[in-house]
């Protein structure tokens, strides 16, 4: 018979727990990462591949929209990352909603550090510059957009984001 210290145990217990918790983040990243290519948004940067039709991409807005809105409450720069980018791939069918969405992801993932990681800015900014010019009218119309874009654009101002910087330079086209 084997007599274990008590700090041993708690060790032993600490390890488990460590281990759970590194499976459940690797899990909830390959779900993102699985998302992203799903929805083709990768495939935006590759011209030989065709993307999904839109009406594909509508009904993949639709069915993965739930799994998605779960996600934004990840705080892994990782899977911020490939949510931005989806989120931005999926703007046209429900812009408000995803750029609320892609805000609270962004701002999660900030505990985390995800405005000070140099991949974040372009995508983030790439979202951002969309958003004004296709959907700027969704700022007018809900005010907890515009608290979000400012949210947003502070988290990365206050980075040090020179590219964030320039952006709030651009909010008054929202009231063009």
């Amino acid at each position: 018979m084997v007599l274990h210290k008590e700090g041993d145990t708690a060790a032993e217990e600490i390890d488990v727990v460590q281990k759970k918790i590194k499976n459940e983040v690797v899990l909830i990243d390959s779900v993102g990462s699985q998302i992203y290519f799903a929805s083709g948004a990768f495939k935006q940067k590759d011209e030989d591949e065709k993307n999904l039709t839109p009406a594909q991409l509508k009904r993949f807005w639709v069915d993965a929209a739930p799994l998605l809105r779960d996600l934004t409450l990840e705080i892994h720069p990782h899977v911020a990352y490939h949510l931005v980018q989806t989120f931005e791939h999926l703007l046209p069918f429900a812009p408000e909603e995803i750029f609320l969405l892609a805000a609270k992801a962004i701002q999660k993932s900030s505990e985390a550090g995800f405005q000070n990681e140099s991949l974040a800015v372009p995508q983030v900014v790439k979202l951002i510059q969309r958003v004004l010019a296709d959907h700027r009218d969704i700022f007018r119309k809900n005010p907890d957009c515009l608290t979000a874009l400012i949210k947003v654009l502070d988290l990365f101002v206050e980075a040090g984001w020179p590219e964030a910087r320039q952006l709030t330079h651009r909010l008054e086209e929202i009231y063009r």
